[in-house]
């Protein structure tokens, strides 16, 4: 033990201002942030519900608190997976200042940080639905041309 620095000895002092710290994050999830998620991930989900009378490509919006996902489908009455159009909508929303994430076959998945606010999840819903109209428009360009989605390559990720 006498080879130890004497730096070691503070160990114990940071240590119990960490774990203050930490006592206090954890107090304003449990009291604060989990009430929050509760509220305003109920607005998420009706304001996201309302886009789908909007847009036929919505075939189902489901979650809870603010983990959400809207799943994309070719049509309705199939379900089949909209592959396709979920990335062009997550590279239109990517161009229009919102970053998403798909899951499974063709679900965009929304999970934003406990403490969002509604004018935050409005601002969202505002960018998806335009990201949603633009990607269907640029699918429909391409194909009555006869091609794929051409979608420009931004200049910080491949896939955009």
């Amino acid at each position: 033990m006498e080879n130890w620095p004497a730096a070691r000895t503070a160990t114990p002092t940071r240590q119990s201002a960490l774990l203050r710290r930490a006592l206090a994050t954890l107090d304003l999830v449990e009291h604060e942030y989990t009430a929050n998620a509760a509220e305003v991930g109920a607005y998420f989900l009706n304001r996201l519900r309302a886009l789908e009378e909007r847009h036929p490509e919505a075939g189902d919006v489901r979650g809870r608190g603010l983990f959400i996902g809207m799943e994309l489908v070719k049509d309705r009455a199939s379900k089949v997976p909209a592959k396709e159009f979920c990335d062009a909508t997550i590279t239109r929303a990517f161009h229009n200042g919102m970053l998403l994430l798909s899951c499974g076959a063709s679900t965009i998945r929304f999970a934003p940080p406990l403490m969002v606010s509604r004018g935050e999840v409005d601002e969202a819903v505002t960018i998806l639905d335009a990201s949603l109209a633009e990607a269907r428009e640029a699918l429909g360009r391409s194909r009555r041309k006869g091609g794929g989605v051409t979608m420009r390559r931004c200049c910080c990720c491949a896939w955009a």
